[in-house]
């Protein structure tokens, strides 16, 4: 009777530890969608992106750093936008790469994503040098975005200079970042007549320098907490 039991308890522990094998060797679903962005079909790997986004470990990150310079525009896009606000450096890094692409829909991605980043992590040169020689309108208005969510005193001279850009949408957007940075409303309007603004800006070009040492005694209080 006692060697019937042991054989059926060496039985029973003999299935569990193979049940337990099966368990360790299935891929979880952090390996399925790392696989899953292998795959041809796009709509996989932006489901995977997506799913990896939302394990949000430092392996799913560097999984989906791996297409954000991805042939398919989408993709590569949909990857950068999932990296941002992932205050790693490493991940800071892979989006700022993005800045060098030369499809303007990624250097837009990369500047939005950016912005959601830490300040500390982000070299604001990096935004500087980038609307220093930017053309294309989408991309220069995300760049001022950026620069007035991280704050970029250094960006002002570039944001002043372009309330005066025939894009409504770029005017727009270097008037936000100007409010952010300096923290004041000087009511600009990007759909005012052009002898409207323009006593604005002269108004806002006689003024910005002066908040020089306000907003980096901000920027210092803001990295000492």
């Amino acid at each position: 009777m006692r060697k019937k039991l042991r054989n059926r308890l060496i039985v029973w522990v003999a299935i569990l530890v193979v049940i337990g094998l099966v368990a360790l060797l299935r891929p979880g679903p952090e390996d399925r969608f790392i696989s899953q962005l292998k795959s041809k079909d796009v709509q996989k790997r932006l489901a995977a992106i997506d799913g990896l986004k939302s394990i949000g470990s430092n392996r799913a990150w560097d999984a989906i750093a791996t297409q954000t310079d991805d042939a398919n525009v989408q993709v590569a896009t949909h990857a950068i936008h999932a990296l941002g606000g992932v205050f790693r450096k490493s991940t800071v890094a892979v989006i700022a790469k993005g800045l060098e692409d030369s499809r303007a829909a990624i250097r837009q991605a990369s500047l939005v994503s950016l912005a959601r980043c830490s300040r500390r992590l982000v070299r604001p040169t990096l935004i500087v040098d980038l609307l220093a020689k930017e053309t294309e309108p989408n991309v220069r208005a995300a760049g001022f975005q950026a620069a007035g969510g991280l704050i970029i005193w250094d960006a002002m001279p570039i944001l002043v200079a372009s309330l005066r850009d025939e894009n409504r949408w770029v005017r727009l957007q270097a008037a936000k970042a100007i409010q952010k940075i300096l923290g004041v409303n000087h009511g600009f309007n990007a759909d005012d007549p052009v002898d409207k603004r323009e006593k604005v800006i002269k108004s806002i070009e006689a003024q910005w320098p002066s908040f020089k040492d306000a907003v980096e005694g901000f920027l210092k209080r803001l990295e000492a907490k």
